[in-house]
């Protein structure tokens, strides 16, 4: 066997110890899913899983660095975990375990961007990179950590770009311009959504409350009327 053969041979036996790992952390988080639906997963259980799955994918991920899907389902992943970090920091009143737990979910973060922005980084032209990027750094916004709402934005913008016709898109952008306390852009997001979906009933009353906050109460009036209908 040549060179080129055995580059060839290396390079398929990498990918295929990597789909193999792919595939046991899928069937880890099936299963963990299946049990979750089911209320027989233990708290302990639930983070065993996604540990398990996040380490796999980062094995697969370490076997094929140019693949964006395995960056990308790293990403999601390891955004679940931590989620689950971050419901057990606010349980907890033991200023110990509180600390350990801000700096586990302070490297596992750091995880979660470097991987979804190598998707993007790898293949920027799939809009499901850039959907995955702007779902893991909402997730972060909505742990309270507000600084990474513009880089949230900016991903939905790439991501609509690539899917113009996702409402969903521009309403979650109009939550994350909320928080921003901009309510003008929210608005503007959301009438986006109007021109896709007029019936969307979450964006009606999130516009309602914008427009009552504004003080333009006809309006609110009408969008909340909008949505019971």
């Amino acid at each position: 066997v040549g060179v080129a053969g055995f580059v060839a041979l290396l390079t398929l036996g990498r990918y295929t110890a990597a789909s193999a790992h792919v595939l046991e952390a899928e069937t880890v988080s099936a299963q963990g899913r299946e049990l979750l639906e089911q209320d027989e997963l233990s708290q302990s259980e639930r983070a065993e899983m996604l540990v398990t799955a996040s380490n796999l994918y980062g094995r697969a991920v370490v076997l094929s660095p140019s693949n964006d899907v395995l960056h990308r389902r790293a990403s999601l992943i390891v955004s679940q975990y931590v989620e689950y970090l971050a419901e057990q920091y606010n349980k907890t009143d033991i200023e110990g375990e509180k600390q350990d737990l801000f700096d586990e979910i302070s490297t596992y973060i750091e995880i979660v961007v470097e991987e979804s922005k190598r998707a993007t980084d790898i293949n920027p032209e799939v809009y499901a990179n850039w959907g995955a990027r702007s779902s893991t750094y909402s997730k972060l916004v909505g742990l309270g950590l507000n600084s990474y709402s513009r880089s949230a934005l900016t991903a939905m913008q790439n991501a609509a770009a690539l899917n113009p016709l996702n409402y969903e898109l521009y309403y979650n952008a109009a939550q994350l311009y909320v928080v921003n306390d901009d309510n003008e852009s929210a608005l503007r997001t959301l009438s986006q959504v109007f021109t896709i979906n007029p019936d969307h009933v979450p964006s009606l009353v999130l516009a309602g409350e914008l427009a009552t906050v504004e003080g333009d109460l006809s309006q609110a009036q009408r969008y909340f009327e909008d949505a019971k209908s």
